[in-house]
């Protein structure tokens, strides 16, 4: 397994009840309108974007306190939408980062994301 280094602004999507480990590809329903922009931003550049869980799976709002900090950095694969409003979303863990700076909480959560 190679390293990889990544350091820089990622669109943030707070993951309720999964966690995404590198190297391992996995697919989860997205429906919260913060995420539905965080993932769009991402679609837009690189399709790179940070996974991080959330620290209470009730909380349909997560602010930068709601998140671990610890994460993983996931190239988007494939977007398909579902019934309703809703996404689902393939992707593949890249590397293990960390959030080191929220840059940006409105339309959408952003940060400074460096690898681990």
């Amino acid at each position: 397994m190679s390293e990889i280094l990544i350091t820089g602004r990622l669109p943030v999507l707070a993951l309720r009840g999964l966690a995404v480990f590198p190297e391992q590809t996995v697919h989860f329903d997205v429906g919260r309108p913060k995420s539905i922009q965080a993932l769009d931003d991402a679609m837009k550049k690189d399709q790179h974007i940070f996974l991080v869980p959330q620290k209470d799976l009730v909380n349909n709002d997560p602010g930068v306190e709601d998140l671990y900090s610890i994460g993983v950095v996931a190239k988007v694969k494939q977007v398909l939408k579902t019934q309703g409003d809703n996404l689902r979303v393939l992707v593949t863990g890249l590397c293990r980062a960390q959030i080191r700076e929220v840059t940006q909480t409105e339309p959408f959560l952003a940060g400074y994301i460096r690898s681990v």
